[in-house]
């Protein structure tokens, strides 16, 4: 597999860059590279003194140096600049053109921070469009992933499927195990109309319901592996199992909701992207089939 690492020249790209030359040492047949994307406006604003030759070889210097100073260089099969009018859109074209397979890429908040602007606009877009398997990383991630396991988000619909496929691929990589969690809830509108006996035995029936559902989705797919169900909103109980493991990193299936179905319905997986103090991985579901 080739991963595409996206380059910022800020400190947002560090932990991506860092995540990667993770995955290089304790998956060694994985390859990386790191591309820079020079954006429209930066090319327009270059240096008066400089061809677009000159401005691209500078580019693409002080991306290199970047990767350098983190003591990571090793870890990439090198350094490219990529032009295009927007970021996001620059890493989709680079997938075609380095034939990558998956996408690293940072986000804005810090682990523990709280901004009003978590993901960033690049890594929003890419969320949203996912044109490969995209990893969104904090910032401040450590070289090392802490001992835990690999967190598998599922709702047990097809979704979820490609995302155990590559879950499955990637543990066997990095020699990880894989802990399946699947996030229930219990509707609380109507908590104030019954008596707190039956609130309790509501919610036991869905925790035995959902762990019943759980055991035949694991069944049906030849998935030996630990696996917890959660009461909840799904993207805090899925973080708090997470964090309690010490998972080294979280995997979701993405519906690739519309903006008008976000009004309605919230991703768990840009949710666990924006607020996970470790990686992130979101898998596209797969293309619909041709008729």
């Amino acid at each position: 597999m080739r991963w595409l690492v996206g380059l910022d020249l800020l400190d947002y790209s560090k932990g991506a860059v860092r995540f990667a030359a993770w995955l290089h040492r304790n998956a060694g047949a994985e390859r990386f590279t790191g591309i820079h994307v020079l954006e429209a406006q930066p090319r327009r604003l270059g240096r008066a003194d400089q061809t677009e030759d000159e401005l691209r070889a500078w580019v693409l210097e002080l991306a290199a140096k970047a990767v350098d100073e983190l003591g990571v260089g090793e870890h990439l099969d090198g350094v490219s600049v990529v032009e295009a009018d927007d970021a996001d859109e620059g890493l989709e074209r680079a997938l075609e053109i380095k034939g990558g397979s998956a996408l690293i890429v940072g986000r804005r908040a810090k682990i523990g921070e709280d901004p009003f602007i978590r993901l960033g606009a690049v890594a929003r877009r890419l969320v949203r469009r996912l044109p490969a398997p995209l990893a969104v990383v904090p910032p401040d991630l450590d070289d090392d992933l802490p001992e835990g396991p690999i967190v598998l988000a599922t709702d047990l619909g097809p979704s979820s499927e490609p995302a155990l496929l590559f879950a499955r691929e990637l543990a066997a990589a990095v020699g990880r195990e894989i802990l399946v969690v699947y996030a229930v809830a219990v509707h609380g509108a109507f908590e104030a109309y019954v008596s707190a006996t039956s609130w309790d035995r509501a919610h036991l029936e869905a925790a035995e319901s959902a762990q019943a559902a759980l055991t035949a989705w694991l069944e049906r797919h030849r998935l030996s592996a630990r696996s917890i169900v959660v009461q909840g909103p799904a993207g805090q109980a899925i973080l708090g199992v997470a964090e309690r493991e010490g998972a080294a990193m979280i995997i979701a299936g993405s519906r690739r909701l519309s903006l008008v179905d976000r009004i309605f319905s919230s991703s768990v997986g840009a949710e666990l992207a924006a607020l996970a103090p470790m990686p992130v991985i979101i898998v596209p579901p797969e293309p619909p089939l041709e008729s």
